[in-house]
């Protein structure tokens, strides 16, 4: 070990070792995780762009093992889970732990950077915006009613002059927020560069809240104008009006409010050409595990990709009026002649889930609509979807047996915390008439109660 630590930088140096440790990286990444990163997602572009910025204006600062330790951790957990959002953060955690063991940590910008245009993030903003969508609607609706506009509101939906405009991901999801933040991220790194002062920790969440509430302003002002002029989303104005308000409502104030930010509250960077010194063991351990961790890598995307799928050899549980079969490990289908209902154990509050607004658009359907609605006394989500000329109307909730919610945070909290297990419940029905039929007859018998458990 000391042998080839001090013949390593003969035969070639530490900066160049590591660059070509984080190519490869990149290169696995490419490689063996090309469907789970989003490359043609317009965030994912702009990250990969915009991340030099962060790095060159970021704060150098000295090394660190915060992620070394994190790798080690993650990189064992691939041999028990062999996930493809498991083995992108693991590779992931691994650059960042050679980068901070040879050029010092990592600038708190870079890593916001990282993580917006990551694949987590885009699911995470698309399944907790919901809720946002449907606020900015209703306040979107008040706000043209209350000038004397007739209109309607159905869930993430206005209805103005018989036409109808969906507040969808697009207004104030994945596209327009993370762009937002990430845009938000970029003029902080160039005001830090142009007044040699770089923003702590809250200043920078200070400057993103305020970036995101912009972005919601804008959204609001947006769907207003949309709806007055009757502008679908097949005009080019659709977008034009989009691109506008995101540049004049909230990138020309953001620049303003976080140049106030940094000249106020901001304080001395370090020099761009301070040398970085790090114990010789903590850049050795980084390197070692970087190279032990490739064949882990390969060998866990490769179980992850050609594993198969093993039904439960269990019977399904007994539901009364349905046929229960195992559509997946862990989903359950029940049919009858009017409905079709999923089941979707969830494995707990820190996991993925199977989210209705994901799985309905892998199968090709569109969400036309989305709303809350009451059933026997339960909140439930409402939606109708559309393929071709089919026409679906689907409902959702999730539920433990015993409490019934479609709040993210209650139902992972009380996972968390109380050890719950929920499962998302999805009904289908071909009208929306036949689908309250079934689900008033769902909700008041408990009939998927003995699924549950």
């Amino acid at each position: 070990m000391i042998v080839a630590s001090s013949l390593f930088p003969r035969v070639v140096s530490r900066k160049q070792a590591a660059a070509t440790l984080l190519v490869v990286y990149l290169l696995l990444i490419c490689l063996l995780l090309s469907a789970y990163v989003p490359w043609h997602s317009v965030n994912f572009i702009l990250g990969v762009i915009g991340l030099p910025l962060t790095v060159i204006y970021g704060r150098v600062a000295p090394t660190s093992n915060r992620f070394l330790y994190l790798a080690v951790v993650l990189v064992g957990a691939t041999f028990f889970i062999a996930e493809q959002a498991v083995l992108f953060i693991a590779c992931s955690a691994i650059m960042f732990a050679l980068w901070e063991a040879v050029w010092g940590k990592a600038p708190f910008i870079m890593l916001l950077t990282v993580l917006l245009m990551s694949p987590t993030a885009q699911f995470l903003i698309g399944v907790f915006s919901f809720p946002i969508r449907l606020q900015l609607t209703k306040l979107a609706g008040y706000a043209l009613a209350s000038v004397g506009q007739a209109v309607t509101i159905h869930g993430n939906v206005i209805t103005r002059n018989g036409f109808d405009f969906s507040v969808d991901p697009a207004c104030v999801g994945l596209k327009m927020l993370l762009t937002s933040l990430l845009f938000g991220i970029f003029i902080i790194a160039l005001l830090q560069h142009r007044h040699q002062k770089y923003l702590g920790i809250g200043s920078v969440f200070i400057s993103l809240t305020l970036v995101a509430l912009l972005n919601i302003l804008a959204n609001i002002i947006r769907i207003i104008t949309l709806v007055q002029f009757s502008i679908l989303p097949k005009n080019l104005l659709h977008e034009v009006i989009g691109l506008a308000c995101l540049i004049v409502y909230v990138l020309l104030p953001s620049v303003l409010i976080i140049n106030l930010l940094v000249r106020l509250n901001g304080t001395s960077v370090y020099p761009v050409t301070k040398e970085v010194i790090a114990p010789r063991q903590s850049k050795n351990l980084s390197f070692i595990l970087s190279v032990i961790a490739i064949p882990v890598i390969i060998v866990s995307a490769w179980w992850s990709g050609n594993k198969q799928v093993v039904l439960p050899a269990a019977a399904t549980p007994y539901v009364a009026g349905y046929n229960g079969s195992w559509y997946e490990p862990d989903i359950l289908q029940y049919k009858n002649d009017a409905s079709l209902v999923y089941i979707k154990k969830l494995k707990g509050g820190l996991y993925g889930e199977h989210n209705p607004l994901m799985c309905w658009l892998g199968a090709g359907y569109q969400f036309k609509s989305v709303e809350q609605a009451t059933v026997m006394g339960k909140q439930v989500y409402v939606g109708l979807l559309t393929r071709d000329q089919e026409q679906l109307y689907t409902a959702w909730w999730y539920d433990n047996g015993k409490t019934t919610t479609i709040s993210q945070m209650e139902w992972r909290w009380q996972a968390v915390v109380n050890g719950e297990s929920y499962a998302v419940v999805n009904v289908t029905a071909s009208s929306r008439k036949a689908l309250e039929t079934e689900l008033a007859v769902i909700i008041s018998q408990k009939q998927f109660a003995s699924a549950l458990r």
